[in-house]
C-alpha cells in the first residue's frame, strides 16, 4: 500500500513539472480585401510564418514582401518570432505583396535573355507614384480629422480608411524599380496611418 502512494505521488509530482503551453502570436494577413486570421507559437520561425501565409493566400514564400514587420532589413527566415518586435497580447496585422525584385532572375553572365528585355519608362513610375502619394495625403487628412472628431459612432468612417489605405498599399506594387527608395517610403508612411487607424479602432469599439 505504501509503495502504491508513493507510485501515486512520483506520477503527480512529474505532472505537476511539465513544461508550461507555448505562447501564441496572434495574426491578421491581408492580401487585397481578403483578411484571415492565424496563429504561431513564438517559437515558430519567420519562415513558418512565411508558409503559413502561403497557405492562406496562395503566395510563394520566395515572392513574399510581408509589410507590418518593423525590422529593417527582414531579418533571415530562420529567426524565432518571439525575437521579433511583434504585438504579445493583441493581433499582429500583415499585409502581403509581391516582390517584384524576386519575381524574374536576370540571366547570368554570358547567357542570352530568351526574351528581349522590355524596361518600362521611369516616366510611368513617377506617374503611379505621384498618383499613390496624393492618395495617401488625402487618407492622412482624413486619419487626422477622425482623430480630432469625439463622436463614438465612427466605426464606419474608420473602416472605410482602413480598406483605402491597404488598396493604396498594394498600388505601391505598380512603381517600378526606378524609385524604389520612393516606393519603400510612401509604404512605411501607409503603415504608420494604418497603425494609427488601429488605435482609432480600439477607442470606437
Amino acid at each position: 500500500y505504501q509503495r502504491r502512494v508513493r507510485d501515486s505521488w512520483c506520477n503527480s509530482e512529474t505532472m505537476s513539472v511539465d513544461e508550461p503551453p507555448q505562447p501564441m502570436l496572434e495574426f491578421e494577413v491581408k492580401r487585397g480585401a481578403k483578411a484571415l486570421r492565424t496563429s504561431l507559437a513564438a517559437t515558430s520561425t519567420l519562415g513558418d510564418l512565411r508558409a503559413k501565409v502561403a497557405k492562406l493566400h496562395a503566395v510563394p514564400p520566395e515572392r513574399q514582401r510581408l509589410v507590418g514587420l518593423k525590422e529593417r532589413p527582414i531579418p533571415p527566415d530562420s529567426t524565432l518570432l518571439a525575437d521579433l518586435k511583434l504585438k504579445k497580447k493583441s493581433v499582429n496585422k500583415i499585409v502581403v505583396m509581391l516582390d517584384k525584385a524576386k519575381v524574374e532572375k536576370p540571366p547570368a553572365v554570358g547567357e542570352a535573355s530568351s526574351t528581349p528585355a522590355q524596361p518600362q519608362p521611369a516616366e510611368q513610375d513617377v506617374i503611379q507614384l505621384l498618383s499613390v502619394r496624393s492618395t495617401v495625403d488625402q487618407l492622412e487628412t482624413d486619419v487626422t480629422k477622425l482623430e480630432q472628431k469625439k463622436k463614438r459612432r465612427l466605426s464606419k468612417s474608420i473602416q472605410l480608411v482602413d480598406e483605402l489605405l491597404t488598396r493604396a498599399m498594394l498600388s505601391c506594387d505598380n512603381v517600378g524599380a526606378s524609385l524604389r527608395a520612393e516606393r519603400k517610403a510612401e509604404v512605411l508612411r501607409i503603415q504608420q496611418l494604418l497603425e494609427r487607424v488601429d488605435k482609432l479602432k480600439n477607442i470606437h469599439s
